[in-house]
């Protein structure tokens, strides 16, 4: 199997057990906002199929002021659940941080889905990676910064302010993983944008 499919199974696989994970926690007393966030997205998910439908039997004058009035309770919302988010963000990042930092460095490269498919991380030189090697890579390639980001927003910016904010910062996190798959397929080594930042490489294990 060619080595970058290999790769990228094992960037599936892990991502799958660490979000399972993640997930799993933050529906423990871990998570003390869980029932407020499933209440608010439940309200959201409710209302919208009503504006939507209500649109449909309206005038375009009258369809576009209820399209504003709920473009006002979209930017609130998203706002409180960020908010409401803290646990879960927190639980998330710190379950990323574990498993592809503190896990990897004491694994000597590998991660679970990385065992599986006989590959692991080095430094540029064929060295063990350190620590800080392994979270600048994870800090890059799993998108923390934006989670971070829109967690602090949530917290400082008004409404409107967040919700521009947090489709800039969506738009910009998929042009960084563009930017990363690109990358992997362009250089000779395979290494990708995070591992050019972080001075990684992936290779087979022998």
């Amino acid at each position: 199997m060619h080595m970058t499919i290999r790769r990228f199974i094992a960037y599936i696989f892990d991502l799958f057990v660490v979000l399972f994970l993640a997930g799993t926690l933050s529906m423990t007393p871990l998570n003390p906002n869980y029932d407020d966030i499933v209440d608010l997205q439940t309200e959201y998910q409710t209302k919208h199929e009503e504006v939507t439908k209500k649109m449909e039997e309206l005038s375009e004058d009258d369809a576009k002021k209820e399209f504003e009035d709920f473009y006002v309770y979209y930017k609130s919302t998203l706002k409180e659940v960020s908010k409401l988010n803290v646990y879960d963000d927190v639980i998330t990042v710190s379950m990323f941080l574990l498993y592809f930092v503190v896990f990897v460095y004491f694994f000597e490269g590998e991660t679970v889905g990385k065992r599986l498919l006989r590959v692991k991380i080095v430094d540029k030189n064929d060295k063990r990676a350190s620590l800080w090697k392994l979270f600048l890579r994870a800090f890059v390639l799993y998108e923390i910064p934006f989670t971070i980001y829109n967690l602090v927003a949530s917290y400082v910016l008004g409404n409107d302010a967040f919700a521009v904010s947090y489709s800039i910062m969506y738009i910009v996190s998929n042009v960084l993983m563009i930017a990363i798959a690109i990358s992997i397929k362009a250089s000779k080594d395979r290494r990708g944008l995070h591992d050019l930042i972080a001075g990684t490489k992936v290779v087979e294990r022998k």
